[in-house]
């Protein structure tokens, strides 16, 4: 529909997931199974994110409104940039309706006590 660095900005892209995003609530949203909307993971490594930050914020802002309106039970909703420790994302924050943060311990987080940094998926990075 649009180039990616695009996605967040483009009307006639916002159209289309609309069509998407209902079927979504139509298809898993009937199920109490089901928690909370994840909105969008690590949105700062997206090229839309990169290339016009306010757009990407709007679209937060419609995605969580749209899944109020329309999901019959109100879960909440949330969303993530990415874990390095200089990610703090107050804008997000603001906008979703539970803070999700991504703790990486090989972007500058201490390694919990008893952590094994072999084992994290991130070693020697």
């Amino acid at each position: 529909v649009v180039e990616a660095k695009d996605w967040f900005a483009s009307d006639e892209s916002w159209k289309r997931q609309q069509n998407l995003y209902r079927y979504v609530i139509a298809r898993w949203g009937y199920s109490p199974s089901l928690f909370m909307w994840f909105v969008v993971d690590e949105i700062n490594g997206t090229e839309g994110f990169k290339a016009n930050e306010p757009a990407a914020l709007d679209w937060c802002r419609r995605m969580n409104d749209y899944f109020h309106e329309h999901d019959p039970y109100h879960r909440p909703t949330t969303g993530t940039q990415s874990g390095h420790v200089i990610h703090w994302w107050k804008e997000g924050y603001e906008i979703f309706d539970v803070a999700a943060r991504e703790i990486y311990e090989a972007q500058e987080f201490p390694m919990p006590p008893g952590g094994k940094k072999e084992l994290s998926p991130n070693a020697g990075l």
